[in-house]
């Protein structure tokens, strides 16, 4: 179907072509008929290529509401209702259903997170240049995260009033500040020198850009994938790190800017 809808353009192009050769009028109905088509075929290939988001934002919303639905079943693992994956997770949040979520992999308690026994060490890093319209309300949304353990490690290259506002945070606790005189290495080179300013307990490292949100219990969120429920049967229910899980990326699904 999705093809079909994308070839419709071209269609229209191929008979546009195929009445021009059989009608073959003056040379001057000849050039504006060109033109014509030759705009047609610009716009069909522009409308070709933005297709394929609206695709893939409609595949994805497909595999979101589709995996919500599964049981969450796992062999020598946790099992449940289902743990809530993509859009699932907003209708969770808003109606506060989340009935034993488990996705095979044992990460499940009924809220979306798991209990591992402990708030391992995160340190979040920000790598900031002229952001003065959006960096005041992420680093508020980092204030609120409803996580005890962690830090915010701020590199900040602005030239503008950005530099103002993260001083502003400056002596607030879990938030570290640093400015860079020069831009090295751009955005990598302040990630770099967040990590030369991590605590040296962080277990975990997150990333954010400046136009980020987070959500309250992101942390949360973001933990259950680098842990699985130990199966065996000597330490059923125990949470062991999953080694061959080294990072986490996560969709934004809100457009802020």
């Amino acid at each position: 179907m999705a093809a079909l809808v994308a070839m419709l353009p071209f269609a229209a192009l191929a008979r546009g072509i195929y009445l021009a050769v059989r009608d073959g009028d003056g040379a001057n109905h000849s050039a504006g008929v060109f033109l014509s088509l030759l705009a047609l075929l610009l716009g069909s290939l522009f409308f070709l290529y933005s297709v394929r988001y609206y695709l893939a934002t409609l595949l994805m919303l497909t595999s979101s509401l589709v995996l919500s639905t599964t049981d969450g079943n796992g062999t020598g693992h946790a099992s449940g209702g289902g743990r809530a994956h993509g859009l699932m997770r907003f209708v969770r949040r808003r109606n506060g259903n989340g009935n034993g979520h488990g996705n095979g992999n044992g990460n499940g308690n009924g809220n979306g997170h798991f209990d591992l026994g402990r708030e391992p060490f995160v340190s979040i890093h920000i790598a900031s240049y002229n952001e003065k319209r959006v960096i005041g309300r992420l680093l508020e949304a980092c204030a609120a995260l409803e996580y005890g353990n962690f830090e915010v490690v701020v590199v900040d290259d602005s030239i503008d009033e950005t530099k103002s506002i993260i001083d502003a945070w400056r002596s607030r606790t879990r938030f570290k500040v640093i400015h860079r005189p020069k831009r090295d290495g751009f955005k990598g080179g302040a990630l770099e020198m967040a990590l030369l300013h991590t605590d040296p307990s962080a277990e975990f490292v997150i990333v954010w850009d400046a136009d980020v949100l987070p959500f309250p219990d992101s942390i949360q969120t973001f933990l259950p994938h680098f842990y699985r429920t130990d199966g065996s049967g000597q330490n059923a229910g125990v949470h062991v790190p999953r080694l061959e899980v080294a990072a986490v990326q996560s969709y934004q699904w809100h457009v802020l800017n």
